[in-house]
């Protein structure tokens, strides 16, 4: 079995746990750290400026939404 490695940290936020749960394993089984959360005001409590390399986020969400992160 060929094992990947990469330094590179990804945050990845949406409400839905089936998308959060796949994006991350197929992004984990590539060698990415994966930081995953289904709630954006606990991944925005917990986010590191320049740590992630890449941010994937769902911009329609329950409790925050939209580019400019207006909150509901």
């Amino acid at each position: 079995m060929d094992t990947k490695q990469n330094n590179a940290k990804i945050l990845l936020v949406d409400n839905e746990p089936d998308n959060t749960s796949v994006l991350s394993m197929g992004l984990e089984d590539e060698g990415f750290g994966v930081d995953s959360f289904n709630d954006p005001m606990l991944a925005l409590s917990r986010f590191k400026p320049s740590f992630y390399s890449l941010l994937i986020l769902d911009i329609n969400m329950p409790k925050m939404n939209d580019m400019n992160c207006t909150m509901k």
